[in-house]
């Protein structure tokens, strides 16, 4: 992790260990796919640090598993998702770029984190005065937070929040 520059935090997160079993959650996780994952599609997703670990998920799942990203793995779906690693590990992470979909909503502040050195992946979404665009990059959206009041951005982060921004449901 550290050649690719990855978020120790967000990979220790991933290597829990299942105090039951004594299992490394990663391992469980795998051997799982490894039994069940022929025929199936496989959707990766998550909120927040669940984002953050799937998409360190997903990196891992890609350097172990190959043959079942390549053909089993149709999305990897992030909301509300921190930035996991370096310029190195959005390298890395290329090949997954094509599957992976990101999603802001309005002043969520997680996304703005860790600040500095950390890199975004996938294919960014910003819903913004009711419409999701493109993301524009965390300097326009810092421009639109700072205009707010702080309270605001923890509203913003809910996953209700989300839900109710990608079925057009009013707040």
């Amino acid at each position: 992790s550290e050649q690719i520059g990855l978020h120790r935090g967000f990979q220790n997160a991933l290597y829990f260990i299942d105090k039951t079993s004594g299992v490394v959650g990663l391992e469980r996780i795998l051997d799982t796919l490894h039994e069940r994952a022929e025929g199936r599609e496989l959707w990766i997703t998550g909120h927040s640090l669940g984002a953050a670990i799937a998409t360190v998920f997903a990196a891992k799942l890609r350097a172990r598993m190959p043959a079942v990203v390549a053909g089993n793995l149709r999305k990897i779906v992030l909301f509300g998702a921190p930035a996991v690693g370096g310029a190195a590990f959005r390298k890395y992470y290329a090949a997954l770029e094509e599957v992976t979909v990101r999603y802001t909503h309005e002043l969520d502040p997680v996304p703005f984190t860790p600040p500095i050195g950390f890199k975004h992946v996938g294919t960014g979404y910003w819903f913004h005065e009711g419409s999701w665009t493109s993301d524009p990059g965390w300097p326009t959206r810092l421009r639109a937070a700072l205009r707010q009041k702080p309270w605001a951005w923890a509203r913003d982060h809910s996953m209700e929040a989300y839900l109710r921004a990608l079925t057009n449901e009013p707040a």
